[in-house]
């Protein structure tokens, strides 16, 4: 199996929930999962929030279908998803949500030039107090993720954090053996 499908497998595979135990999710609460891609997080997430609402973000259709296909088949009818360009801004309310995820997903929009674009949507749907969750690639010789050069160092993450307006930034380097977790909270 080369690096390419062994990262697709990863893409289409849940995470496993301890990634999530630091988020401290609870039934009831509204998370948007910002480019949610085929819902590797968001259908566990909302398995863990129920009754409590999960949007998934994406601008990729596909990946929206399978999104919503897998919460059909998990009989999961509390996730929602958006199509939306994050760079652009998403249809959703100020202040829905108690959690926004982003995995995966900053180290392009920092890599593009847009990544404050991005993170103003963030804080502006999160609640006051809501917390953003930024999962990362860590940098080292891993069989799959993106390419080393495209991969940010935790500092980077926390400046852009700041920049955005959020405070109380923890970081967790270990998350898992290939992710570390940045949290901001919004004053």
């Amino acid at each position: 199996m080369n690096r390419h499908d062994l990262f697709r497998r990863h893409l289409m595979s849940p995470v496993d929930v301890s990634l999530l135990e630091p988020l401290r999710l609870q039934p009831g609460m509204t998370v948007v999962d910002l480019g949610s891609g085929p819902g590797r997080f968001t259908i566990p997430v909302a398995k863990i929030v129920a009754p409590g609402k999960v949007y998934a973000v994406d601008i990729d259709k596909e990946s929206l279908r399978i999104v919503a296909e897998k919460a059909s088949e998990e009989g999961l009818s509390n996730v929602e998803v958006v199509e939306a360009d994050a760079t652009q801004g998403v249809g959703l309310p100020d202040n829905v949500a108690d959690v926004v995820i982003m995995a995966n997903v900053l180290h392009d929009f920092i890599h593009e030039g847009v990544s404050q674009a991005v993170l103003r949507t963030a804080v502006r749907l999160l609640k006051r107090g809501g917390r953003l969750a930024v999962y990362e690639f860590k940098k080292g010789s891993l069989s799959f993720g993106p390419p080393q050069w495209l991969r940010v160092d935790p500092e980077k993450v926390i400046e852009e954090l700041r920049a955005a307006g959020l405070a109380s930034i923890d970081v967790i380097q270990n998350v898992n053996e290939t992710h570390y977790l940045v949290i901001g909270v919004k004053p």
